[in-house]
């Protein structure tokens, strides 16, 4: 089954610090990643889905699709930095039947340290961090315009909008849990008429 892309190999490759050289089967593999375990959790499934389905039939641009547009080039920078964090332990690090392995060349001087190729990741994540702020305060401000997170099933992600931080530990503030708590009238809980649904009041 053939996957969509909300970006394109070339639109990474001319704005991120990637080697020519480098397959790009990597890239898509990260890309990948970027869409499915990044731009999902803060967009939802069922709007994740609604913009690829929109972008292969080629319809993005058809008039009455302008905001979802709109949102795809929103998403662009978000899905380069955050594809560029996901691609760097996957050139970086090679797992053999010796271990893990960094990829050693004469005429590069790679990092040799486990480390300092985690530091870069977490350099790129950073940025990406940025972008998911932007595109979770555009989504607040627009949620109107998209019935994708009006209503889901509780098998699939709803949509995230008050946390960009990738940080695994909650540590307060104004990018924390008191973003929800500044939108109660967006959101509702799975009532026991309607298991199945999750609602975000419009």
């Amino acid at each position: 089954m053939k996957y969509v892309f909300l970006t394109s190999e070339t639109f990474i490759r001319s704005n991120a610090n990637i080697n020519d050289e480098t397959h790009g089967k990597y890239i898509q593999s990260a890309l990948r990643e970027a869409q499915e375990m990044g731009l999902q959790t803060i967009v939802g499934t069922r709007l994740l889905r609604k913009l690829q389905e929109l972008v292969n039939n080629n319809t993005i641009n058809n008039s009455g699709n302008e905001k979802y547009k709109e949102l795809v080039d929103m998403a662009q920078w978000y899905l380069l930095y955050s594809t560029v964090a996901r691609l760097i332990p996957i050139v970086g690090v090679h797992i053999s039947n010796f271990g893990l392995s960094v990829p050693q060349d004469e005429n590069m001087q790679a990092l040799n340290r486990l480390p300092d190729i985690f530091q870069m990741e977490q350099f790129y994540i950073h940025k990406a961090d940025f972008y998911t702020r932007e595109l979770q305060n555009w989504l607040l401000e627009n949620h109107k315009y998209f019935p994708e997170l009006s209503a889901t099933k509780i098998s699939e992600l709803r949509s995230n909008l008050y946390s960009a931080a990738s940080c695994g530990v909650w540590l307060g503030g104004s990018r924390g849990r008191s973003r929800w708590w500044a939108y109660p009238h967006l959101y509702d809980r799975i009532t026991d008429e309607n298991p199945e649904i999750v609602h975000l009041q419009k």
